[in-house]
């Protein structure tokens, strides 16, 4: 449609106290609560006791997912009464400064289509001023060796 691509999920939001965050204004060491807004394409099949998953990635090469929690909900037909539903955890963020990439994942056995359950929104923890000092973590999950390279620092 024209639209860039961006991985900032107008269906999770973050709260501090009930009132919303943006997500480039996180603070270290501090608790959110994360609220996922679900949605059923179906008009005729309901998702009930629906499990939702939240974790995040830590920037890298590799990243893996840091479990968070989970919520279950009951998540409605397309324009019914429970339609959409809202899944929430709280999460206190790292103490560390950086970037990080909040997950949600539906676990919706009857879906027909499961690659559109996982949902994404970059967040920014703590105020990063230049010079910056980031980690950036580097795995590799295979059994062989690998090199890498990255440019040099500047």
């Amino acid at each position: 449609q024209g639209f860039g691509v961006t991985w900032d999920n107008p269906d999770i939001e973050l709260l501090e106290g009930g009132v919303m965050v943006p997500s480039h204004a996180l603070k270290p060491n501090t608790e959110y609560e994360i609220v996922a807004r679900c949605w059923n394409s179906s008009t005729e099949a309901p998702c009930y006791q629906m499990p939702v998953l939240f974790g995040y990635l830590s920037f890298g090469i590799g990243t893996v997912s840091h479990f968070i929690g989970q919520d279950v909900v009951d998540l409605g037909v397309k324009g019914g009464p429970q339609h959409p539903a809202f899944a929430r955890v709280k999460w206190k963020t790292p103490a560390l400064a950086g970037h990080y990439c909040i997950q949600t994942l539906l676990l919706s056995k009857a879906d027909k289509n499961p690659l559109n359950r996982l949902r994404q929104e970059n967040v920014n923890v703590g105020v990063l001023a230049s010079p910056a000092r980031v980690e950036f973590q580097l795995r590799n999950y295979t059994p062989q060796p690998h090199q890498y390279r990255l440019p040099p620092h500047r």
